[in-house]
């Protein structure tokens, strides 16, 4: 479980002028951790650069060894960074999709190419995934609405470590 909170790593990447949003930053670097191990630039990839990095530096650094345990542990600890409960229906829904994108972009980031063949199930998850980056919720939040978004990001949630268990195991088992 993450250490950060999406409010504290909205603030973090704000003040370092990143051209990223919390939601999106998390999920590029969950994406990454599932394509392979990060590259030397992974916080300029996952922030989209910004003023001064070195002020959000702890806060993604944080983030970083919370999403590499959390996606390796074995109790599925892993949960998506995106905004409270409290926060309208429309724009959860809008974090939410621009966290499937995120994701997508992280893979892609990492060397997962676009119509690559790719384990498992993973191939379906990704394809849902790029289906949910264009969610969006418009009007009045009912109680089915709200169930119905938490059980989305549960399947994205269960999807997002399922990516990263499939690749792993093609990891281990490719040659060098």
């Amino acid at each position: 479980m993450s250490a950060i909170t999406f409010n504290e790593l909205s603030q973090s990447l704000a003040s370092a002028g990143c051209q990223t949003e919390a939601a999106e930053c998390h999920a590029t670097l969950a994406g990454l951790a599932c394509a392979g191990p990060l590259p030397g630039d992974w916080m300029a990839q996952i922030t989209g650069g910004g003023d001064s990095l070195d002020q959000c530096r702890e806060t993604v650094e944080t983030l970083r060894v919370g999403v590499l345990e959390d996606l390796a542990g074995e109790e599925m600890e892993f949960e998506l960074l995106l905004p409270i409960d409290e926060v309208e229906l429309s724009e959860r829904t809008e974090a939410l999709a621009h966290w499937c994108q995120g994701f997508i972009y992280g893979l892609t980031l990492g060397g997962i190419k676009t119509g690559q063949a790719l384990p498992g199930d993973v191939a379906e998850v990704v394809s849902d995934f790029a289906k949910l980056a264009e969610a969006e919720h418009a009007g009045d939040a009912s109680e089915e609405d709200e169930k119905n978004y938490v059980e989305v990001c549960e399947y994205v949630r269960v999807g997002a470590q399922l990516v990263y268990e499939e690749l792993l195991a093609r990891q281990v088992k490719t040659p060098e």
